[in-house]
């Protein structure tokens, strides 16, 4: 089995997605389901929308090459999944749970409550799969004016030949959620897969890479670390997870890093407790030394005590690594400990060791006063 990544999607990939569309036309044919096997597949401007709107993801192989995507749209406000397709090829890797994943989180994340979709009801990969996933079947009554129009937009093309209903997902996330965090010169929003790009053009640095492998990552490498962690929404229930920031609110406001609360480098999906989180940042070099690193940490700070509930907060880093430990003093927090580790390649300063700075929320709180 390949290893597969799931990535929003690029202008190169648009004329290989019909390819992929019409993959599953065999599927169909074989359930006795000859209109929908022949039905051709969207030309690629169609899906030029949502590339331009940043709702179109796809999975992709070790080659880089899609085999699978989901289009979202918006109707009657909410994001509509227009379309998933993965190849017959890749079955049974949760290629299709990945790519509503990563549609889910960024849809959570610019603020909406559910997701929506129609399908067939008895075709097992349709209606049977997608309940799986935790959709549940909206009653016609419920059914807002624009998915109406498209359940009759369906009937009007004999698709209703076979059962189809219409779908949803409740995405609200548990208390809190990851919110929007802004300063005054800082705009933390909630890591998606739409990021994606803006982390490789940060890890492609080696200078920023200096204190943690000491080289820049290669592209490949930024996409096997990065994807899953883009969609993963494992922290969301707690208001835990990964953001990313810029230099204020605006569409075009420049990207500054990353900052995270509650992460540690593991995989994605791993528990995250919910009475102590570690913290961390990492800016794009323009940005250094200005003050911007402490600032929205500051506000991650506040947010792990005030909102999550958070007892303490920590942050690691090397021991030489000044500009890091002069953020961590700046937050409030103290030194508690040294620790010299044992590396196969290690870094230069690796003998110096690796200090864990700490704050607590009554420290934090004195501090206020």
């Amino acid at each position: 089995m390949s290893r597969m990544t799931i990535r929003v999607a690029r202008d190169d990939d648009l004329p290989l997605l019909p390819a992929i569309d019409a993959s599953g036309g065999p599927l169909f044919r074989g359930a006795g389901m000859d209109l929908v096997a022949d039905m051709p597949p969207d030309p690629p401007e169609a899906f030029e929308p949502a590339l331009a709107a940043g709702t179109l993801w796809v999975t992709a192989d070790e080659d880089d090459r899609p085999v699978g995507f989901v289009r979202v749209g918006l109707v009657d406000g909410h994001p509509h999944v227009d379309q998933l397709s993965v190849h017959p090829d890749q079955a049974g890797q949760r290629l299709g749970a990945r790519l509503l994943e990563a549609a889910e989180t960024w849809a959570r994340s610019a603020g909406h409550a559910e997701m929506s979709l129609t399908t067939y009801r008895d075709v097992p990969w349709n209606g049977p799969y997608y309940e799986r996933l935790g959709w549940r079947v909206l009653p016609v009554a419920s059914l807002g004016p624009g998915l109406a129009a498209a359940r009759q937009h369906e009937r009007d093309r004999g698709l209703d030949r076979w059962p189809r209903q219409a779908m949803v997902k409740d995405l609200a996330p548990g208390p809190g959620g990851r919110p929007v965090l802004t300063t005054p010169r800082v705009t933390l929003r909630p890591m998606t897969l739409e990021h994606l790009p803006l982390l490789h053009r940060l890890d492609a640095d080696p200078e920023v890479m200096r204190h943690l492998l000491g080289r820049a990552r290669t592209p490949e490498e930024i996409d096997a670390f990065w994807a899953p962690r883009c969609a993963d929404p494992s922290g969301d229930a707690l208001g835990l997870g990964w953001w990313v920031g810029f230099a204020g609110a605006g569409a075009g406001a420049d990207f500054l890093g990353w900052w995270d609360l509650g992460r540690r480098d593991s995989e994605p999906g791993s528990p995250v407790r919910p009475d102590a989180a570690e913290i961390g940042w990492r800016l794009d070099r323009r940005y250094w030394r200005r003050g911007l690193a402490s600032e929205g940490a500051a506000a991650l700070v506040r947010h792990g005590f005030e909102t999550v509930g958070l007892r303490r907060i920590w942050a690691e880093t090397m021991a030489v690594n000044a500009a890091s430990r002069g953020v961590m003093r700046r937050l409030g927090m103290r030194h508690v400990s040294t620790e010299v580790r044992a590396w196969d390649d290690p870094l230069p300063g690796a003998e110096e060791g690796e200090v864990t700075y700490e704050i607590t929320a009554e420290e934090w709180r004195r501090g206020l006063r």
